[in-house]
């Protein structure tokens, strides 16, 4: 594991709490974060869609030759939330019908491009299942969708994964709503109990076992990320 004795340069977009990364963080790797919102001290302060790749880079001090290790997204869902449907953001799920939906299409797409263009080892960006895997801007991307009471939390909370995963990464088995064998909170749509009846910070944290696992594969996979479908071709 020749990463596991590297102090590595990690990058938290759209950060909060920042506990995408947190598993690299107590491991005492370098983590970048940007964010909007100073209740969270994130070290780049600012809308992303201000953000660029080289301020991210002259924040890490990247030295030529030096790459991202990895890079965690946790883009804001409420456009594309189950919970909003009733705000009618979208037009067949995929035809922006209000500002805020636009607003948050330009963001999210900026969010891409600075991925791309920061070429990191690995990424991932993470949103719960709703509308933006209709998306077709994000067909280019693997997708795995993950259930968080599969990684200790006590929501189920079926969430996607978009990303360049770490090569021997797999996703653990999905739960399902009524599962006899898992004792996460079951809460009926509207019940306002599980994550419906957390704080809108509490409800974006991601569960360390999840942040873990995929870090720890990271660290195993040799800066190999999974074969995409043109690489089969």
């Amino acid at each position: 594991m020749i990463w596991a004795t590297k102090r590595l340069l990690c990058v938290e977009l759209w950060s909060g709490d920042s506990t995408g990364l947190e598993a690299a963080r107590r491991k005492g790797h370098r983590i970048l974060t940007v964010d909007n919102d100073p209740k969270f001290k994130p070290d780049i302060l600012a809308d992303i869609a201000t953000v660029t790749a080289d301020q991210i880079r002259s924040a890490l001090s990247l030295q030529p030759g030096e790459r991202i290790f990895m890079i965690w997204a946790s883009p804001d869902c409420s456009v594309f939330s189950v919970a909003g449907f009733h705000s009618n953001h979208f037009i067949n799920r995929t035809i922006p019908n209000t500002q805020a939906a636009i607003d948050m299409i330009s963001r999210h797409k900026h969010t891409l491009d600075l991925i791309e263009e920061l070429d990191p080892l690995y990424f991932v960006i993470e949103n719960p299942v709703g509308l933006l895997r209709f998306q077709d801007w994000m067909g280019r991307f693997h997708r795995e969708t993950v259930t968080y009471c599969s990684y200790g939390d006590d929501r189920m909370k079926p969430t996607d994964l978009w990303g360049g995963f770490p090569r021997t990464w797999r996703s653990r088995p999905r739960c399902f709503r009524e599962n006899p064998k898992c004792d996460h909170i079951r809460a009926p749509r509207g019940s306002g109990q599980a994550t419906s009846a957390r704080t809108k910070r509490e409800r974006s944290h991601i569960p360390f076992e999840l942040s873990n696992e995929i870090f720890e594969a990271a660290l195993e996979s040799e800066g190999e990320q999974w074969f995409s479908l043109l690489e089969w071709i």
